[in-house]
């Protein structure tokens, strides 16, 4: 089966600031009632904390609006906005719901929506409504801490699948099939939700498990994955919006866009299960990392769904004060939040590509990588996605001379062979220029006299 998507790009052109306050109400245009024409009401007045208001009133205002089927200029509008939002803190909230979805229906910005070019972009629409980082950042843990036994940092290494260091934190909740239980998961912030995709579980292939991506403000974005449940606010978003991405292969995957903003500290759904952990990820676009060759990591032409491996930050620095250091406090090992770019220009250290492959596209067999052990950097690690040989990791204690087990910071492009080993077993590697490596593999020790027979080519 499939999901099509038709509309799914102009309904979101007319809906998307609606989505974006947390209004869900189909969107209408108001005409006059007599001639078809539509007349703009302008009645923009002081700004509410100089005026008296009252709900009564405003529900006058919007009715008698509604009712005349005319339409609000932008003034206006952003008024009787702001009048609710005044208003929101001390009246009855079910009139306040309703309320805002009546004042959706007068949004001038759905007007404007209806005669604009229909080549205009809605990711750039909701990039252009984020609001701006100033001043934003994460308050919630995304679970309560006293479920939390265990943070493991960013650069985990398990090849395959993380052949290069992942760009995300495992939160430990549980032991790894030790129980079927949950707990909640819960906003890191005041978000805006971007997108969530569902596909089988790999552990249990009878449920359904989650991907989240939500942004915290315009530059700023986080991701969960490995979400065993989802709330009953989302899975009603959910039911209400259409697949923009439908694979088939090991597993069914549906992406949906909802755009829907949610409340620090919100329950968006459950972690846990039989996985025990979750991925928790986030990337700015302000700071771009210094890999040594962008186009491996992903084609990045601006916008909403730019690469984020070239921007991956440390989820828990974008937190301040007691939570913060409650998280960093449950993080494993002696390296921080851990590390995912390793690439040093010139020098062995980092990530390698065998033929085309890249870094975005999930071929890992092409995936080299020279690093360090995410929990303990005084280890040294070479990590194998295929090719060369099986997948697999080679760990040592890197040393600062010679061609065995060196540093690969110091390894250069000087015309000589390098081992490393691990005692059973041995990568040997030239480097021919600063983009260019011959490597074999095979097993023992490492002489100091290795040479190489038929290496495979690594670039960068």
């Amino acid at each position: 089966m499939a999901c099509r998507n038709a509309n799914a790009t102009a309904a979101f052109a007319l809906t998307m600031v609606l989505l974006l306050s947390g209004c869900t109400s189909p969107v209408t245009e108001s005409k006059g009632a007599d001639s078809g024409a539509t007349t703009v009401v302008e009645n923009a007045t002081e700004p509410s904390a100089s005026r008296n208001i009252d709900l009564t009133t405003l529900e006058g205002e919007i009715n008698g609006i509604l009712a005349s089927g005319n339409l609000v200029g932008p003034d206006h509008f952003r008024r009787m906005r702001n009048d609710l939002d005044a208003l929101a803190a001390n009246e009855d909230g079910i009139r306040i719901d309703a309320l805002a979805r009546k004042l959706a229906e007068l949004d001038p910005v759905q007007y404007e929506s209806k005669s604009a070019p229909a080549s205009k972009n809605p990711d750039e629409q909701i990039l252009a409504a984020l609001p701006s980082c100033s001043g934003r950042q994460f308050t919630v843990s995304p679970v309560d801490m006293s479920n939390v036994y265990e943070i493991t940092p960013m650069g985990n290494l398990g090849p395959p699948g993380h052949t290069l260091p992942t760009d995300h934190m495992y939160i430990h909740v549980s032991g790894g099939r030790s129980t079927t239980s949950t707990v909640p998961l819960r906003a890191p912030g005041e978000i805006y939700i971007i997108s969530v995709t569902s596909d089988s579980d790999d552990i249990a292939p009878e449920r359904t498990e989650y991907s989240m991506i939500f942004a915290l403000c315009r530059d700023v974005f986080g991701y969960f994955d490995h979400v065993k449940g989802v709330s009953p606010q989302i899975a009603a978003w959910l039911e209400g919006a259409e697949c923009e991405r439908f694979t088939e292969g090991q597993h069914d995957s549906c992406t949906k866009r909802i755009y829907q903003k949610v409340a620090a500290g919100a329950v968006i759904g459950e972690v846990g299960h039989l996985q025990g952990n979750f991925d928790f990820g986030a990337y700015d676009y302000r700071n771009r990392l210094d890999f040594t060759n962008p186009p491996r990591y992903g084609e990045d032409s601006g916008g909403l769904w730019r690469p984020r491996t070239p921007y991956i930050t440390c989820p828990l620095d974008l937190y301040e004060g007691e939570t913060k250091a409650d998280m960093y406090g449950k993080v494993a090992g002696t390296n921080g939040c851990g590390k995912t770019m390793y690439d040093v220009k010139g020098t062995l250290q980092g990530n390698w590509f065998y033929g085309d492959g890249r870094a975005d596209t999930g071929e890992y067999s092409s995936h080299l990588s020279f690093v360090y052990e995410n929990k303990d950097p005084s280890q040294a690690v070479i990590s194998i996605g295929g090719t060369v040989a099986g997948p697999g990791k080679l760990a040592f204690s890197p040393q600062a001379s010679g061609v065995i087990n060196r540093r690969f910071d110091q390894m250069l492009p000087d015309g000589k062979v390098y081992c490393y080993t691990d005692g059973s077993r041995k990568v040997v590697v030239k480097m021919e220029n600063n983009e260019q490596i011959s490597v074999e593999a095979g097993t023992g020790p490492c002489s100091y006299s290795e040479s190489l027979a038929s290496p495979y080519t690594y670039r960068r």
